[in-house]
Order: C-alpha cells, then sequence, then structure tokens
C-alpha cells in the first residue's frame, strides 16, 4: 500500500495477478513445471517472495524463481539456507521489523524463523504438550495450522490439533488466554481451524471459518461480523451479506479486508 492506493496480489495459477483500483492484471507468469505448491506472497521492498510448502523463493522476472531458503525434498532440519528443510509449510509472515520470517511447518509440527541477515532458518516452537485424556499416552505434539503477528510484536498460533489460538513468547514458551468463566471460547474451539487469521495491535484475532468473517477479542468474545449461511455472494451489511466460500483474507493496518470468496471466484472488499 503507498498512500491511499492499494495494491493486491493473488495466486491464480498458473499466474500471479495485480489488482489496483484501476484494473486487474497478470503480474507476471510462475513455471508451473516447478515441483512446489505455492502457498502465499510476501513482499520485501518491491520484490516478491513466494511461501511455498517446502521453502522460499525469490520471484525474479516473468517464469523464472530464485529458491531462497529450503529444497524441493521433505524434511525437517535447521540451518543455512543450504541445509535448512522443512515438511509442509502452511503459512509465512513477516516479523513486524521485517528482519525475518516466520513459518507454520505444519508437517514438521513445529514454528521456524528465517532471518533475512544471514539467511539461517531455527526452530522457535514445537514441543510436546498435554493432550486430551483419551490419547492413549497422554501427549500430542504442536500442530500449527496458522500463526499471526500483531503489530506490537506478539506472535499468536492457531493450533489444528487442539484448536487453540496462543500465544507463543521469545523463550518458546506459549501463554492459552485467560478468558472469564462463561465466554464464547467453547465455541471458538470448535471453529478455529484454518490457516489464515489476523491479530490487531489490541490482541483481537479476526479469522475465517465456511461463510463467515469471526471476531475473537480479548476478553472471550466472540461474534460473526460479516456473512450468514446462505451460499451465495451478497453485498450487505455485517449479517446481511453472504460468502459462499472464504478461502483466505488479509487485513491491512487501518482495518479494511480483503476476501477471497472461493465459490464465485470474487475478490471483496469489508470495510
Amino acid at each position: 500500500k503507498r498512500g491511499s492506493e492499494c495494491t493486491l496480489y493473488f495466486i491464480d495459477a498458473p499466474y500471479i495477478r495485480q489488482l489496483t483500483r484501476d484494473s486487474l492484471k497478470i503480474y507476471n507468469e510462475l513455471n508451473w513445471n516447478w515441483p512446489i505448491n505455492p502457498q502465499g506472497l510476501l513482499f520485501q521492498g518491491d520484490s516478491l517472495i513466494v511461501v511455498s510448502e517446502r521453502g522460499l523463493y525469490w520471484y525474479k522476472n516473468p517464469r523464472e524463481l530464485e529458491l531462497l531458503v529450503g529444497s524441493t525434498e521433505v524434511g525437517d532440519a535447521d540451518g543455512s539456507a543450504e541445509d535448512a528443510r522443512f515438511s509442509f509449510i502452511t503459512t509465512g509472515v513477516w516479523s513486524p521489523d521485517k528482519k525475518s520470517i516466520y513459518l507454520a511447518d505444519y508437517g514438521a509440527r513445529k514454528i521456524k524463523q528465517f532471518d533475512i541477515s544471514d539467511f539461517s532458518v531455527k526452530t522457535i516452537y514445537g514441543r510436546e504438550v498435554p493432550d486430551l485424556p483419551d490419547n492413549p499416552d497422554g501427549t500430542r505434539t504442536l500442530a500449527p495450522r496458522g500463526i499471526s503477528v500483531s503489530r506490537n510484536g506478539k506472535l499468536y498460533v492457531m493450533d489444528n490439533t487442539g484448536r487453540f489460538i496462543y500465544q507463543v513468547n521469545e523463550d518458546g514458551t506459549e501463554e492459552y488466554p485467560d478468558y472469564p468463566e462463561g465466554s464464547d471460547w467453547d465455541e471458538v474451539t470448535d471453529l478455529a481451524w484454518g490457516s489464515y487469521f489476523e491479530t490487531d495491535p489490541f490482541g483481537n484475532h479476526l479469522f475465517a471459518f465456511g461463510r463467515r468473517l469471526y471476531a475473537l477479542d480479548t476478553t472471550g468474545n466472540f461474534e460473526s461480523i460479516a456473512g450468514n449461511d446462505q451460499n451465495k455472494a451478497i453485498d450487505g451489511m455485517g449479517d446481511a451479506a453472504s460468502f459462499s466460500s472464504i478461502f483466505s483474507f488479509t487485513m491491512e493496518e487501518d482495518g479494511t479486508i480483503w476476501v477471497f470468496d472461493n465459490g464465485p471466484d470474487l475478490i471483496r472488499k469489508v470495510d
């Protein structure tokens, strides 16, 4: 975003498309003969980084990707850009200072950090934690489906195994929300399973499930802010609007939300 002008970039196989206020055009064409599965896009200045299941790629020019870190092989290893391996990356997000990228390696059940300064990868979170009573060994391993970084630097994880959203600290410990008794948290744990969610500077979470956008505030209050149960693409206010199937979304600093409605192949704006 530059000034009041917002440009969206998104993957529409086999293209990366660019959407501005005035036009929709092909930004460039990916070479889909490469054995990668793009999971998302990140920007560094005017440079585009493609997040794939096994690593990160610089997008250099039409039909050319340069491997930045990782490999096309499945693995789980920290180290230099050449030695690092990933199992199945579902999400990548910038740190607030843009000096590193946090990666949710769902396959390895870890959160990893890629340092831009020396092109190194290290695991910052991933361990055995208590599970449900009916698990024979009484433990489970972290399954980070989605991650989000608030603008004040806090890292949050959406855990697909237990369907929790919690904060990961710099020392590798986690903080689970301390919502008061009677909050809506139980309902959230039945819904919060996707890869895409955003966190504002105050720790409020926004995420999508099916045909709705939901907000979860710091007191455990959970509500639908847009959408209903109709399988239609209808504009409107709050629950009067409807989505067919929300595939992903992104949020600007001013709170504007851009939604990819997968059913009718629409990009929709939520103010």
